[in-house]
């Protein structure tokens, strides 16, 4: 299968006769994607993400608007203009959250037939902090073929996201399992991002830092949910030793002064056992 490295509008736009899958293998480095395709059938899609950069890295992916697409929107990032090309953006429907150098994450989520892009939207640790896929780590997927919904097999538990930022979560999760996230609200968009907090470090610490995010976090980011629009749902595998971890989304709110939903007690912990 053809490895396609990708950050370009030109070097996003697959051949014509690239095979359609339903899997999607992601290597992240730094400042660039690498993929297996481009060209991917309509239905429940496995996407991977290998962190092989020297920074936190995700693989999220957002459904263009009608009429638009990766080329107008490399044009809006290469023209600096970052709130107009997430503007061709019409929905989030996941894919593997931000993982460490190293790291791995596989989620599932189902894909109707339109265009896409593949991107990450960790800030770069050095000035002036722009997103990753503001300096290039971003890529068009294409999917086609006839519109059809599928769900992983062996799903375990299910964690929502509500409406008044909060999260429901099981007390404990098993690891080697796959964990349905629901998005349960009306109107805000929800990631759910795993971490582990620092010796010394608690969630007030973690909110605190969620609202200007500068400096080092105070968690390790583990994986996780990519971010989904209302109403929707994906899929990951949760695949961590036991211990406490933390639930957050870092997805700014609509309303300003726009912060981080984690700014704003977005934070749930919960126990992860065999």
């Amino acid at each position: 299968m053809a490895v396609l490295a990708v950050g370009t509008a030109a070097a996003a736009t697959p051949a014509a006769s690239a095979p359609r899958g339903h899997t999607l293998q992601v290597t992240a480095r730094d400042d660039a994607f690498t993929v297996n395709t481009t060209h991917l059938a309509a239905g429940l899609l496995t996407t991977t993400v290998h962190n092989r950069g020297r920074s936190p890295h995700q693989a999220q992916i957002g459904r263009f608007r009608p009429g638009a697409n990766i080329t107008r929107f490399a044009a809006a990032v290469k023209a600096h203009q970052i709130n107009q090309a997430l503007a061709l953006i019409n929905s989030y429907v996941g894919g593997p959250n931000v993982v460490v150098p190293g790291s791995r994450q596989t989620t599932y989520q189902n894909l109707p037939p339109g265009r896409y892009v593949l991107l990450c939207f960790v800030a770069d640790d050095k000035a002036p902090h722009l997103p990753h896929f503001a300096m290039g780590m971003f890529t068009g997927l294409d999917v086609t073929g006839p519109s059809r919904t599928g769900t992983p097999a062996h799903v375990a538990r299910t964690v929502f996201a509500v409406d008044d930022l909060r999260f429901l979560v099981p007390a404990t999760l098993k690891t080697g399992t796959t964990v349905q996230f629901t998005n349960n609200s009306a109107k805000d968009v929800h990631e759910f991002s795993v971490g582990r907090l620092l010796p010394g470090k608690t969630t007030k610490d973690l909110t605190t830092w969620a609202k200007s995010q500068q400096g080092p976090p105070p968690y390790v980011p583990l994986g996780g949910a990519g971010a989904v629009s209302p109403h929707d749902r994906d899929w990951f595998v949760l695949n961590l030793p036991p211990g406490r971890y933390v639930a957050l989304c870092l997805v700014p709110d609509d309303e300003p002064p726009h912060l981080a939903h984690a700014a704003m007690g977005m934070v749930r912990t919960f126990t992860v056992t065999r």
